[in-house]
């Protein structure tokens, strides 16, 4: 069995990211409904903080997919660095509202600071 790289986990995160995406705006379609057909402005009203809810957590998953997009594209770059600067930036905006994310970007981070290490030993062994 192939071993699970950080780029195809970073890419099962994106994938799923990019499915919450689509229920909160099949949530927001819902909400909308709702707002429309809603008996009082009171109700209304509630139903439209809701909708803006959903559309501010739509932005916030829809930022950490773009990151980590882009941190795929500094991998294929092989630029390590730059990659792991980007998954600590979505780390910490993760944590108060996907700590499960940012649990596992902490854990592909260390392997790829542990690539990082061998490839820097690697190339100090050769000079």
């Amino acid at each position: 069995m192939e071993k699970e790289t950080p780029r195809k986990k970073i890419g099962a995160i994106i994938i799923r990211l990019d499915g919450y995406i689509d229920r909160m705006k099949e949530r927001k379609r819902y909400v909308l409904f709702k707002m429309e057909s809603a008996d009082s402005e009171d109700v209304s009203r509630e139903y439209a903080k809701r909708a803006n809810e959903i559309e501010k957590t739509t932005s916030l998953l829809r930022f950490y997919a773009n990151a980590l997009e882009t941190t795929l594209k500094e991998l294929e770059e092989g630029e390590v660095g730059t990659a792991i600067k980007i998954i600590d930036n979505v780390i910490e905006n993760a944590k108060g509202n996907m700590p499960e994310i940012a649990i596992e970007l902490e854990k592909i981070k260390k392997e790829m600071l542990e690539v990082k290490s061998k490839i820097q030993l690697e190339t100090v062994k050769e000079v």
